[in-house]
Parts: structure tokens; C-alpha cells; sequence
């Protein structure tokens, strides 16, 4: 590395040398201050293309942000009575539909633009209730996956009201993240520790992964269906081939104080992730599993993660939305053999 930080020189075994601008990107692109009477981690959820921010709020209200402009929805009400008992939120692709699910198990969702109720649902069958725990979306379609404290996990599309029921073997199980093309769905299986990967059109899991020392607080998948990241309150992310679920996974170590959100950016070759205390996004290299790069700027955790494109990054704290140009470090000088240096 220059002195000035500012060009890495990387050698190869064929005698070549690459010189890289690797300048630190110091400011985000844009940064979009929210307001102050936010509700914390469970009141904010990104839209799976991560362009749009559901954001609910002290008052019991609650509206929609567009992440790249901070252009908002009217603020209203929230469908329950009181902001204690909302427990997870979620937001449909684009921002169209909204999803509010209460202590008792119910699960409202309304459409964004209107503020009209579309459906509600129970997370659970029969007699046997429990509290839900987690909510979310589809990436390209109007499927919401809904979970809870009573091993079963609902997969529901809000506009056909068709239901599908998943029986888990674990007491607790709530849905993390679909996959890119909605095939597969991970889920937090507690207690336990684990995380547990379903098949949808099978109806059934193809593995179950573990390596946290504590309950992970996100998933994602990598667009080819290949690696699965989770990160956790333990300080950790684990990377997880999906096909070979008893293979120890890759351990990434971010703050100590937690890591709260992941996200791959869309070709698989990077992968994002939010710290907690230390307010910082961490850039990961998936061939060598090397840290990239460190972007700094917010104050508070950082609780959400969504690549925009291959280059931009959008992440969200409680003070604010940050837009990053997150590209890899880029190439200023062609290959440098020997007889050039000499």
C-alpha cells in the first residue's frame, strides 16, 4: 500500500504487478436523515430490492420511504392498537404491500399506496397458538412467509389467499429471507441455534445448518442458490454451501457486540454486513473470504442491508439511509512484467 493509502501494488506468481486505486470511500453517496421516533429493529423493513423502507414510529403510525430520494407515503395508523403489540413487519417487492404481525399471532397486510387491508392471517392451525416472530416477503411475487412459536411456518399469497403450511420439528421457527428466484426459504429453528433451509415446491427442508453461538438475526441467499451467509448477536457471520449442510461453514468476525444484517450483492462475488454497536458496513471478497472494505458513516447499528446493483449498496440505521457506491477496487495500470519495472 502507498503511504497515502491511496494505491495498492498486488503481485502474481508470473512475475506481473496490478496497481489499484483502493482510495477509501470515506462518505456514502447520499444519505437520507430519518426521523427521530423511529421504533426500533422490529418496526423497519426493506423491500427485497431494497428501494424502498417500511418504517413505523412511536405514535403508532407508519409509511413507506423511497431509499434513493427520501420521498414518503402519507403516515397512517397502524393496524393494531398499540405499538407494544406490533412484534415484525415486512415489506412486499416495490414497496406495494405492507405486512404487520401482532402478539397474538395475526398478521395484517396492507396495500402501501392505499392504506387498505388485503388480507390477515393466523401463524398458526388449528387450536394451538403462538406469538409471531417473523415476516417476510418474496422477492417477485405477493408470497409472505409468516412464523412463530408454534413450529409452523405459513406461506401465504396475499392477493390469491392461498396458503401453504410447513410443520417444523422445532418449537420456535420463523422465516429470515427468501431466495433470489423464491424457490427456497431459510428459517430460524430455536431452540436449537440452527437455521434450516425448505424446498418450497417439495414442501419440505434439504438442510439444516448450525455454527452460531447464538440465535442468527439475518440470512441471505447468493443469486446462483449456491452459499448461504446468516449473522448473528455472537459477533459472526457463517457463509453455508447449501449443498453440503454438514460442511463447517466460513466464519467471518465482525463487531463483537453483534452483527445485525447481510446481503449479497447480486453476481455472488461480494458479500455485505451490518455491525451492531460498531455502526459499520463490512465488504467481504466470496473467493477468499477476505474483508474488502469498511464504510463508515453511521451512527447507530446498522439493522438493514440491500445491494441496489453490482456498485451500490443501500444500508439503514436508526438515523439513517445511506446509499454507497460499493464497487471493487479498480484497476489504473495494465499488467507490469518485469522487463517494464526494469
Amino acid at each position: 500500500m502507498s503511504p497515502d493509502g491511496k494505491t495498492l501494488v498486488s503481485g502474481s506468481k508470473e512475475g506481473a504487478l496490478k496497481l489499484w486505486n483502493a482510495a477509501p470511500k470515506s462518505r456514502p453517496l447520499a444519505e437520507h436523515p430519518l426521523p427521530s421516533d423511529l421504533i426500533p429493529f422490529e418496526g423497519r423493513a426493506l423491500s427485497p430490492d431494497g428501494t424502498k423502507l417500511l418504517v413505523t414510529y412511536s405514535n403508532a403510525t407508519w409509511n413507506v420511504l423511497d431509499t434513493r430520494s427520501s420521498a414518503a407515503t402519507t403516515r397512517r395508523p397502524l393496524p393494531f392498537d398499540a405499538v407494544k403489540n406490533l412484534s415484525a413487519v415486512a415489506l412486499s417487492a416495490e414497496g406495494r404491500f405492507c405486512a404487520f404481525a401482532s402478539v397474538d399471532g395475526v398478521a395484517k397486510v396492507i396495500e402501501s399506496e392505499s392504506g387498505r387491508m388485503i388480507d390477515q392471517l393466523s401463524v398458526w392451525s388449528g387450536e394451538e397458538k403462538g406469538l409471531a416472530l417473523g415476516l417476510v416477503f418474496a422477492p417477485h411475487d405477493n408470497r409472505l412467509a409468516a412464523g412463530g412459536t408454534n413450529n409452523t411456518l405459513i406461506i401465504r399469497d396475499v392477493v390469491k389467499h392461498e396458503t401453504v403450511v410447513l410443520r417444523d420439528d422445532w418449537q420456535w421457527t420463523w422465516p429470515m429471507a427468501f431466495s433470489p428466484d423464491g424457490t427456497l426459504l431459510v428459517s430460524l429453528a430455536s431452540p436449537g441455534l440452527r437455521t434450516k433451509v425448505w424446498n418450497l415446491a417439495q414442501r419440505s427442508a434439504i438442510g439444516v445448518f448450525s455454527g452460531h453461538r447464538l440465535n442468527p438475526s439475518a440470512a441471505a441467499f447468493s443469486a446462483d442458490g449456491r452459499w448461504l451467509a446468516t449473522a448473528g448477536p455472537d459477533g459472526i457471520a457463517c457463509v453455508y454451501e447449501i449443498a453440503h449442510p454438514s460442511k463447517p461453514p466460513v466464519i467471518l468476525r465482525g463487531d463483537l457486540q453483534g452483527i445485525l444484517s447481510v446481503a449479497f450483492f447480486p453476481n455472488g462475488r461480494r458479500l455485505a454486513t451490518g455491525d451492531g454497536q460498531a455502526a459499520r458496513v463490512q465488504i467481504w471478497d466470496m473467493e477468499t473470504f477476505r474483508e474488502l472494505a469498511t464504510l463508515r458513516g453511521h451512527r447507530t447499528s446498522v439493522s438493514a442491508l440491500a445491494a441496489l446493483d453490482e456498485d451500490t449498496l443501500v444500508s439503514v440505521s436508526g438515523e439513517a439511509v445511506h446509499i454507497w457506491r460499493a464497487s471493487p477496487l479498480k484497476e489504473i495500470d495494465a499488467k507490469l512484467s518485469e522487463q517494464n519495472l526494469k
